[in-house]
């Protein structure tokens, strides 16, 4: 091959053609790469990694699901992430709302409970008790004080 055989190369149009088709590649594959980490970091974030002991995670949405493998997910905030959110919703430290207050602040992150099954995490965490036909009305504590002495 000689220096014309290149320039006739360039001129043809060849090299940009197949310059485009490389670098069209590369670049796909670069964005997948970086989708793929992104979500993989979402969902760590937002999965609950383990359950009990020291390394427990406590304030997580997601729960693995799956025959030994966690090869799904399913939505299910832990106690700790609803107290968080329902003491949120108390307009102070230390306050008080109502279970409607808390379900409103849920379903701005796409939750939506049923009152009874809220009610059974509230309760969990001692922040409410349930009571017969309390429904939205039921009182919940805020989990977390200003801590005066």
């Amino acid at each position: 091959q000689s220096i014309n055989d290149v320039f006739d190369f360039f001129k043809r149009g060849e090299c940009q053609t197949r310059l485009r088709s490389k670098l069209s590649k590369s670049y796909s594959e670069t964005r997948r790469s970086t989708l793929t980490h992104r979500w993989d970091a979402i969902d760590s974030s937002l999965t609950v990694r383990d359950t009990r002991g020291v390394e427990a995670d406590h304030y997580g949405l997601l729960a693995r699901m799956g025959e030994n493998t966690g090869s799904y997910r399913i939505v299910e905030p832990t106690t700790e992430l609803i107290a968080v959110v329902a003491s949120l919703a108390c307009k102070v430290p230390g306050g008080e709302c109502r279970v409607g207050d808390v379900r409103r602040e849920l379903s701005k992150l796409g939750l939506r409970p049923s009152v009874r099954e809220l009610v059974m995490n509230l309760e969990s965490a001692g922040l409410c008790r349930a009571i017969a036909d309390a429904e939205d009305s039921l009182v919940v504590r805020s989990a977390f004080s200003l801590g005066r002495n």
